[in-house]
């Protein structure tokens, strides 16, 4: 054998169905079987399609390199979607694009009736359903019978063992079972049906059916055919392969057997494989059946041209005349086009432009120049683009409808007047000074349309607007574009921990350890390092191998190469975070699936997506838009607003941008203050710092400081905020700069003038940078060129700046702007930068949740961003339809099978939002520390929503927000409402334990109850009522707890004894007890005469009759009776008093501050560290620290360089958070200030790891992290802004950095530096 054609391979997206499958990633596998001589391949993943655009583009090449790829599918072949039965594989293979199509529709009929059972999704292809799509169009589909879990095969082993067994029944039963699937495959796929063997010689299951499958093969005129049916690349892969398989907790999972062989075979190791089952002419038989596969195989393209679906539009009555337009000649056109998308599009801009009162030449010229580049582009791919701009007006409106509003524009969106004029976008790029090209221009043609507007909504309306789109367009036509997630980095180390085995670990490694050593990641900017730059290096980043890393994962040999094997590779699906596709005929452009949740998505992510001739319209949700429709809808609530005002009309009313009054002085006051919760962009402590050093007074000044904030220096240099604010001080020192240090004429000045005064000489935005470099009088560079070097910059391409730096010095005579040019206006950027439509976008946002607290009382902007950080406003579910599908099958006539999923049960306390505690700890922190008051829930007032009261400055608690309180609870008790008393919630309410210990805790009866102890304590008796009599019955309890002497040793022994002597091994029914020498000895050293009672029976053991036994036992206890009898009451009070002690303990254990932390994450009352003696301990108020860093002394190094060594604090406070991406745990100060910590990543590693130890096999936590939420920690450092630095010097009196309090009394703490089993801080 020369060569064969591959027809079974699978891929990484074969791990998307719930379980780990497959290593190959197609690239690599393609190029692999190149290399081992194969004819070509199919690709079958497990019914899933998401990887057919992948490979199709693969195929454009191999099939002028004479290597044929074609695309197939294994399905699960049923007869019915009936639950519990068998789902028998079966490989289908497309000849051409009709079959590819076939492929589709019968994946996304499989996918749309998809149901989940035994914990897997469950995708079964019904053999009606297959004869129909295949009888409707034949010959352009090949099947084989695929592997072990095919029908034919499992049948053919039954056969097999059958005639061994010589059981008639069951030969018959296989027999008649093959005859009739070879009869129905024949008939239904002609010379196309294929029997399949897989060469495995280690396997004598595969063996025997390899034969059986021969056989009957000769026996039915059927031509047979072998496949290894791949699932990595090489042998040598095994080990990671098996590790993957391991890692899936799947207890029944084999790995071994079927897995050793599912490799991609070069000739000589298939044929090797083969040779157990095979002569050599019969494997040279099939491996040309598998050529004749090949030679069946055509190339067809799936990429296709975009096109833009049009959306019905209404015809527009103009309300000017044409005459007006006249010279306008691309407007004068559309306006009249034969087109209704082209004249929708005109007529509305135009009509939007006269009742605006903007009918002008400017404004007009503006829109004839969009409206020339939208014609030329869209006809350059064939469509009529105007449909996408009118199809996207038409989703805002009904984004407004379903209860959002819509971000005032994200993107370069904006840049375009007349997407103002449609609704899309809120912001007048003419009075902002936005030029047109950066959102579209002529240049704008490639391989996809690139408008790829993005529109911002409220992530509770998200669902709600796709289903008014289903609704309009059918079920599968409106769908979330398809995503799949990867191994990362942190996954790899996990994954490999979890599937590594060896002698000393035959489990893998634990949580723990894998946990510690995915946190000794490094990461920048977000993204962390792959594997191989944690493990070798790399030198064109300047990333050194990391040691910290290298010398964990080297303790487990073999781990290192694990980890590199799977990193990457895509094991889950989800879907895109915002596109959105639409079509008329969707299963025309892409096979669809499911995500996990059942949403509906494409089964191609967004560039196979794009490139099959679909446009993604992207949805994207921010917090920032729920919390202002949540602000709204209170304020209509509570009359601040008119109520009869639709939420659109109402944002129009007062927060639109059009009406906002951008120089009103108390916006900027509130501002600059840093004191407007949850600022958009500026909530995180570098957008605070921001704040604070550039004050801005005005939209320009706020948008620049947007785009400063996020500009990086070289080490060692001055931030770009910091030289904004020196300039600002003091402009002269600008000039002074350009004269003094960069030699700059006066002419030079003035070319430079226009794009560097406005900003105090800080260079910011992509569009400014463009703008420098397209100057006549600098470098003159082309529109084209210019956005390609903003490419460069803006994602800082290594290998692109250099010969950017060179064109630009080419370009430029005056080699002074050109040195001056690089310093200031595109080195500060490179890595990052904002474009100018986005950052004024986003700063308008922040402008309107700053209105709101200046013009209504702050409380409702408060209460509404507590809200939407706590996630207790609701999402919208996704709507089905049961004839959503029908579509698909056209007129064809099969089975419905729409069943519910029947797994999964009621979980206590079920809450239909996740709750983020963590954010709702730092926002109340923050309302707290405005002065706002936050009242516990009282349970005859609290809402389920956090509840404003703007006459009184306060907020009510949210009943949702509570841990351990559920939906369910919550609207039993507002129904049951009102309560005189706790006996009287207790009759009314039937709620489970943990939630009425939340309500007490939270203090939400403190209205009906005076003591809240009082009632816990009442509550808990109740839990553990008082035991009024004890005997012989409560011994081992009594033993346990050490409540009886040891003078009664003797009733102990006869006690254990007889508990030995009941375990289920030892007992003969009610008789006897058999004795085995452990027993024996103790009778023969304590029951001389038990001992000489023993006999012995039938099968040698030495037994007891058990009434015997009964009456040594009666008299061995009767000291214990005595004992129990005459000291019962004293046992009775330590009984009662320390089970009621265990219960307080493990439920209810510290302060009644302790208590509010534990359920509502706030303190209503004082902060449990706040009788502490802070000057006993040197501790600071973070709050009275200075804002910057404060130098004590510097030094100087041998090389020169000043180094400046901080004043020291020290800080505590109790733990609310913290962000294991960042580094970052958050605490609540003794005054109420939340405090962002920033860690180094090796030290907030080895405190956030829990330490475990295994003790007789079972694993008990020693000691959880020290950033658990309501830990109490001191920290050693200095505040930089509104975060603290941990920080010690060898000078420093403190010699530990972080500190865990253990115990709080009163003015005095007891705390540690160390971890459990650690002596010294690392």
């Amino acid at each position: 054998m020369k060569t064969y054609f591959s027809i079974h391979n699978h891929s990484e997206y074969s791990n998307c169905r719930g379980f780990k499958d497959c290593i190959n990633k197609i690239p690599e596998m393609v190029k692999y079987a190149k290399e081992i001589g194969l004819a070509g391949l199919f690709l079958t993943d497990h019914d899933f399609l998401a990887g057919a655009k992948d490979i199709n583009v693969i195929a454009k090449t191999a099939y002028e390199e004479n290597f044929k790829i074609g695309i197939g599918n294994e399905i699960y072949l049923t007869d019915s979607r009936e639950r519990g039965q068998k789902f028998y594989h079966f490989l289908l293979m497309a000849k051409d694009e009709i079959g590819f199509r076939q492929l589709s529709e019968l994946s996304s009929i499989a996918w749309y009736k998809s149901y989940t059972e035994r914990g897997l999704v469950r995708t079964p292809t019904l053999r009606s359903e297959l004869e129909a799509v295949v009888s409707k169009n034949p010959g352009h589909l090949m099947a084989s019978s695929a592997c072990l879990a095919g029908f034919l095969s499992v049948n053919s082993l039954k056969l097999s063992q059958a005639r061994k067994a010589d059981n008639s029944v069951a030969e018959k039963e296989a027999y008649d079972n093959l005859v009739d699937f070879i009869v129905w495959c024949k008939d239904l796929f002609g010379e196309d049906f294929y029997i399949e063997c897989a060469p495995n010689k280690f396997s004598g299951e595969q063996n025997e059916v390899n034969r059986m499958n021969y056989n009957i093969a000769k026996a039915t005129n059927t031509k047979i055919v072998f496949a290894t049916d791949s699932h990595y690349l090489r042998k040598g892969d095994r080990f990671i392969h098996k590790a993957f398989l391991q890692s899936d907790n799947k207890g029944e999972r084999e790995v071994d057997s079927f897995y050793a062989s599912s490799y991609m075979m070069t000739p000589q190791e298939a044929e090797d494989e083969l040779s157990s089952s095979f002569s050599q002419e019969e494997i040279d038989e099939m491996a040309q059946n598998t050529l004749e596969i090949a030679a069946k195989v055509e190339f067809y393209d799936l990429t296709k041209k975009q096109a833009v679906l049009k959306f019905p539009v209404p015809e527009v009555t103009k309300n000017y005349e044409d005459t007006e337009i006249s010279k306008y000649e691309v407007l004068a056109r559309l306006n009249n086009s034969k087109d209704e998308q082209e004249r929708y599009w005109t007529r509305t801009c135009l009509n939007k432009l006269k009742e605006e009162g903007l009918w002008n030449d400017e404004y007009l010229s503006r829109i004839e120049t969009e409206a020339e580049v939208i014609d030329f582009v869209g006809k350059d791919f064939g469509t009529v683009l105007f449909a996408y701009f009118n199809t996207l007006s038409h989703f805002i409106d009904k984004i407004w409808e379903v209860n959002s509003i819509v971000g005032p524009s994200r993107g370069s969106a904006c840049c375009f007047e007349s997407n103002k004029l449609l609704g899309i976008t809120q912001i007048d790029p003419i009075k902002n000074d936005l030029p047109y090209w950066r959102f579209l221009n002529k240049g704008s043609i490639g391989d996809v349309i690139t408008t790829d507007i993005d529109i911002d909504l409220s992530p509770n309306s998200r669902n709600a607007f796709i289903n008014e789109m289903k609704r309009e367009l059918g079920e599968i036509n409106a769908i979330a574009v398809g995503a799949y997630g990867t191994i990362t980095t942190k996954s790899a180390v996990a994954v490999a921990c979890k599937g590594y085995r060896s002698e000393e670990y035959p489990h893998g490694l634990d949580n723990d350890t894998s946990a510690y050593i995915a946190s000794l990641v490094r990461q920048e900017r977000g993204f962390l390092f792959p594997v191989k730059d944690e493990l070798y290096g790399n030198e064109d980043k300047g990333r050194k191998p990391n040691v910290a890393f290298l010398q964990e994962v080297n303790k487990y040999n073999g781990l290192a190469r694990i980890i590199e094997g799977v990193e990457g590779i895509i094991d889950k699906r989800t879907r895109h975070a915002a596109g959105v596709v639409i079509s008329d005929d969707m299963v025309k452009y892409t096979p669809i699936t499911r995500t996990p949740s059942g949403e509906i998505t494409s089964a191609y992510s967004l560039y196979p997506l794009e490139d099959a001739g679909l446009i993604k319209y992207d949805m994207l949700v921010t917090d920032a838009c729920a919390k202002i429709s949540r602000c709204l809808e209170l304020l209509q609530e509570h009359g601040y607003i008119d109520k009869n005002l639709s939420l659109r009309e109402a944002y129009n009313q007062v927060l639109h941008p059009d009406i906002i009054d951008f120089k009103d002085e108390r916006i900027w006051d509130k501002i600059c203050s840093g004191k407007v919760l949850s600022l958009f962009q500026f909530n995180s402590n570098q957008g605070l710092i921001a704040i604070q050093k550039m004050q801005p007074r005005s939209l320009l000044e706020l948008s620049a400081s947007n785009a400063t904030m996020r500009l990086m220096a070289e080490d060692g240099a001055e931030m770009p905020i910091d030289r904004y604010a020196r300039f600002r001080d003091n402009i002269q020192l600008w000039y002074q700069e350009m004269r003094e240090e960069y030699q700059l004429t006066e002419e030079d000045i003035k070319v430079l003038e226009p794009y560097y005064l406005q900003y105090y000489g800080t260079i910011s935005l992509q569009e400014d940078a463009m703008r420098l470099l397209m100057d006549e009088r600098i470098a003159g560079f082309s529109l084209k060129e210019a956005n390609a070097a903003r490419k460069v910059i803006s994602k800082k391409k290594m290998d692109k700046i250099q010969e950017l730096h060179d064109k630009l010095f080419e370009m430029t005579p005056n080699k002074r702007l050109a040195t001056y040019v690089w310093d200031t206006g595109l080195k500060p950027q490179m890595g990052y930068s904002f474009s100018a439509p986005h950052t004024l976008a986003y700063s308008v946002i922040a402008v309107q949740e700053a209105l709101l607290t200046v013009k209504y009382p702050e409380v409702f902007w408060n209460c509404a961003v507590l809200d939407i950080e706590a996630s207790t406003v609701e999402d919208v579910e996704f709507e089905e339809t049961s004839d959503g599908a029908d579509f698909l099958y056209e007129d064809l006539e099969i089975e419905d099978g729409d069943e519910e999923d029947e797994d999964g049960g009621e979980e206590i306390a079920k809450k239909s939002a996740v709750i983020k505690y963590d954010k709702v700890a730092k926002s109340l922190g923050e309302v707290l520390k405005a002065g706002i008051k936050v009242v516990p829930p009282y349970i005859n007032s609290a809402q389920k929503d956090f509840a404003p009261d703007a006459e009184k400055n306060q907020i009510y608690y949210s009943l949702k927000a509570l841990r351990g309180v559920g939906d369910d609870q919550i609207e039993a008790i507002m129904a049951a409402r009102p309560f005189t008393s706790f006996a009287d919630f207790m009759g009314k309410v039937k709620i489970k334990m943990p939630s009425i210990i939340s309500l007490i805790k939270a203090g939400s009866f403190d209205e009906i109850e005076e003591d809240r102890e009082a009632l816990m304590k009442k509550y808990m008796l109740t839990l553990v009522p008082p035991k009024t009599t004890l005997n012989l019955r409560n011994y081992q309890m009594l033993l346990r707890c050490g409540y009886l002497p040891e003078e009664l040793s003797t009733s102990r022994a006869a006690f254990e004894v007889t508990r030995y002597m009941k375990q289920p091994q030892f007992k003969v029914g009610d008789s006897y007890y058999i004795c085995d020498e452990r027993v024996q000895n103790f009778m023969s050293a304590n029951y001389p005469d038990i001992f000489n009672a023993l006999t012995q029976d039938k099968n040698g053991n030495m037994i007891i009759s058990q009434k015997t036994w009964k009456k040594q036992y009666d008299k061995s206890m009767l000291p214990a009776k005595k004992y129990i009898a005459g000291n019962l009451q004293e046992l009775l009070t330590k009984v009662n008093y320390d089970a009621f002690q265990a219960e307080w303990q493990k439920r209810a254990n510290g302060s009644i501050s302790k208590w509010e932390m534990d359920s509502m994450n706030f303190y209503w009352h004082e902060h449990e560290l706040a009788a502490v003696d802070r000057l006993r301990y040197n501790i600071n108020l973070f709050s009275d620290l200075p804002f910057e860093p404060q130098v004590e002394k510097t030094f100087t190094t041998r090389d020169g360089k000043t180094i400046p060594l901080w004043k020291i604090s020290k800080i505590m406070g109790t733990v609310i958070a913290k962000d294991n991406t960042k580094h970052i745990v958050t605490i609540l100060d003794v005054d109420g200030t939340v405090v962002p910590i920033k860690l180094n990543k090796d030290y907030y590693a080895l405190y956030n790891k829990q330490i475990s130890e295994v003790v007789d096999g079972k694993k008990t936590v020693v000691e959880k992290s020290w950033f658990t939420t309501g830990n109490k920690i001191m920290v050693v450092g200095y505040r930089n802004g509104n975060n603290f630095m941990p920080k010690k010097y060898k000078t420093t009196l403190e010699k530990h950095r972080l500190m865990l309090i253990t115990k709080i009394n009163g003015e005095e703490i007891e705390y540690t530096y160390a971890r459990k089993g650690q002596e010294e801080e690392i």
